[in-house]
């Protein structure tokens, strides 16, 4: 059986390659006989880019672990906690940490709820498939990180998300009753739940993670104001002071310190906003902007970058690698071999197969690459280059009105 399917695969690919070949073939001998060789131009998007490995830097602060037998630790990693909130509870025993955890279960699946009846009738779609695409990331990068750790969490934010996608556009009444009925539950729940020690209370808002990696004292704004490249590249994690439970990222301002070539700094601009990728945010750009361009050490500059945005996803994450968009380019793609100057103004312009009959349009250049040209597209202007027309690439004694057969 294994091998009748291979050999079916095999005949597949000799056919594709026969057909390639016999395409080829009839192709180069229509050109040859018409003595021209075209090709249909496409409107395209070239972006200048510059890509480096950086530092994602926070005001944060270190949790120490609380003393008991057994401790939950209550927030998910990159929630959002409040003055105030339990950050982790202890237990005495197995039994009541047995209560303590399927009351958290029922606090979070009423919470899911809560969410996704709060968004019904104002949900975007498109919104919700990328938070299902950056949990699913995350589950990958975490998984690719650290093998066989423990992802529980990381599932349970594409959990919600998944819910979230699958209910916000449905009716609210079975939530409603799904929701009366767990929160009967957590009222019998919490009759018999035995009393756990509360360990730490948030004493300001900010944003948990259970990734501690040594670098929260060391690395952090202040720091960065002067940091030099050797600096940012020596930095050693501190060893930890006692048993840690996690940390809370306390700013709202993020940011992405990179260490750049010399060109490739200057070639951004203090207080200037750009796009930037995130390699853990599914593609989607962030408006970052320039807050400083450090002094030149050995050729190299270190770039900060600032946002607001928070990004839960990267919670965890200190080193990353980043794409900044420095210019965005759109017009039709036009290959080098097919640009012409007009003898008569000295303009550029391109050769196109019409009726056939070749005809001179003349073309402005928007981007230039190596082996292509990006030119406006103009579909109103009379004579312009328009989207999926045959431009003549070669030619034998090519002029304006030669007739093409």
């Amino acid at each position: 059986m294994f091998q009748h399917g291979r050999l079916m695969m095999n005949l597949i690919g000799l056919v594709v390659i026969a057909f390639v070949a016999v395409y080829g073939v009839m192709r180069f001998f229509t050109t040859s006989r018409s003595g021209v060789i075209s090709m249909p131009v496409i409107h395209y998007t070239e972006e200048e880019t510059l890509a480096a490995r950086g530092w994602l830097v926070r005001e944060e602060t270190v949790i120490l672990r609380g003393s008991g037998p057994i401790v939950d630790v209550l927030p998910h990693e990159g929630e959002r906690v409040a003055v105030g909130d339990t950050l982790a509870v202890y237990y005495e025993d197995a039994a009541a940490r047995k209560v303590g955890e399927e009351l958290l279960a029922v606090e979070r699946q009423i919470a899911r709820l809560n969410d996704t009846l709060s968004i019904q009738g104002s949900a975007d779609a498109a919104h919700l498939d990328r938070a299902v695409a950056a949990a699913s990331l995350d589950i990958a990068t975490q998984m690719g990180e650290q093998g066989t750790g423990d992802i529980t969490e990381t599932v349970s934010f594409l959990r919600d998300a998944l819910f979230r996608r699958a209910f916000a556009f449905g009716d609210a009444a079975p939530l409603e009753v799904a929701k009366t009925g767990l929160e009967e539950h957590r009222r019998t729940l919490m009759e018999v739940a035995p009393r756990g020690q509360t360990a730490y209370t948030a004493r300001m808002t900010g944003y948990f993670s259970s990734v501690v990696d040594g670098y929260e004292t060391l690395v952090n704004p202040q720091w960065l104001r002067s940091a030099s490249p050797s600096e940012l590249a020596g930095m050693k994690p501190a060893p930890a002071v006692g048993e840690v439970l996690g940390k809370l990222v306390l700013s709202h301002v993020w940011r992405l310190a990179l260490p750049l070539p010399k060109q490739q700094a200057e070639m951004l601009s203090v207080g200037r906003e750009y796009p930037v990728r995130l390699q853990t945010v599914s593609g989607d750009e962030i408006p970052m902007r320039v807050e400083r361009i450090g002094a030149e050490e050995d050729g190299t500059r270190v770039v900060t970058l600032t946002c607001r945005t928070a990004m839960p996803q990267t919670i965890g994450l200190r080193h990353v690698r980043a794409e900044i968009v420095l210019r965005i380019h759109t017009g039709l793609r036009v290959p080098v071999e097919a640009i012409r100057v007009d003898e008569a103004t000295g303009a550029y312009g391109v050769y196109c197969v019409v009726a056939m009959q070749a005809v001179f349009k003349p073309i402005t250049e928007v981007y230039r690459a190596e082996n292509y040209w990006l030119v406006q597209y103009n579909p109103g202007r009379t004579n312009s280059l328009l989207d999926g027309d045959e431009v003549v690439v070669a030619a034998i004694d090519l002029f304006d009105g030669k007739p093409l057969r």
